[in-house]
């Protein structure tokens, strides 16, 4: 995939003032600069950013800050899914109680090595930037920039069903690849979840009632997802069916589906698509 590099004068003021501190208190910024919602039937290019984070991390609300400010630059094309792993992931005693860890997350955390980067790290379309795939969070805003603006390779529609008296999440995700692409591709699905309360450190403050948001809370379709497409063809529709029970915990008006098409040997993610499961 051809990687442009736009160094926009704005964003990186913005980059610039966001690197230059640990402890960021909102408002972080409002919206603006190009962000906004994609047309309907218009196919572009959605990144992925991957937040490797903890609660018991104390730079971790600052790399969350500047994911927030991201989603606010560029709007629909931006999708961030926060993964809890890692040494400051875990649970223990008050008021550190929460496990927002999972098997999926744990899993990526160890094949990426992302502690060896340290927390908050970013993975962004599971792409190698510099020859990085981890990324600290000085350079997510930039790398972003100039990946919103390559043409997109695929679109992903993902059009959920939600009973909420069974509380059954059917899911029927399309994807269409617009260009001839080589390999095999696969197909991974999660749900994520907002506004869950609970304490994180924030430098050498603990902050009881920190909100948690876009957090990975499952892989639905298996760890590493599965086989979409051997040989591409474009214009062809290919499509998957699920059907998950939302566990009890999960509050439903709160959860989405996050939904991206890699490359199974190089990992690198194509196409990225989110949609909540109650509009």
């Amino acid at each position: 995939m051809k990687n442009k590099r736009y160094f926009l004068p704005v964003l990186l003021l913005l980059f610039a003032t966001f690197a230059s501190c640990d402890k960021i208190d909102e408002p972080y910024i409002k919206p603006g600069g190009g962000g906004g919602v994609v047309p309907p039937g218009e196919a572009v290019r959605k990144v992925l950013l991957e937040e490797y984070t903890g609660h018991r991390c104390p730079n971790c609300p600052n790399g969350a800050a500047i994911a927030k400010q991201i989603q606010e630059i560029f709007g629909e094309q931006a999708i961030v899914m926060a993964v809890h792993a890692g040494m400051f992931s875990n649970p223990g005693s008050s008021p550190y109680t929460t496990d927002y860890r999972t098997a999926a997350g744990s899993a990526w955390d160890s094949y990426f090595e992302v502690g060896n980067q340290g927390y908050p790290s970013g993975i962004i379309n599971r792409q190698r930037f510099d020859g990085k795939i981890v990324l600290g969070r000085d350079s997510w805003t930039e790398i972003v920039a100039g990946l919103v603006t390559v043409e997109a390779d695929a679109s992903i529609t993902i059009s959920p069903t939600y009973n909420g008296t069974t509380r059954k999440l059917e899911l029927d995700i399309n994807t269409e690849f617009l260009n001839v692409l080589e390999g095999e591709f696969w197909l991974q699905v999660c749900l994520l979840e907002s506004g869950m309360i609970s304490a994180q450190l924030n430098q050498s403050t603990i902050i009881e009632d920190y909100v948690h948001n876009h957090v990975l809370r499952q892989d639905i379709n298996g760890i590493w997802g599965e086989t979409l497409a051997s040989n591409v063809v474009v214009g062809e529709k290919y499509s998957k069916l699920y059907e998950i029970t939302l566990d009890e915990k999960y509050v439903a008006e709160n959860c989405a589906v996050v939904a991206f098409v890699y490359n199974s040997e190089t990992k690198e993610i194509v196409q990225a698509e989110e949609v909540h499961i109650i509009e």
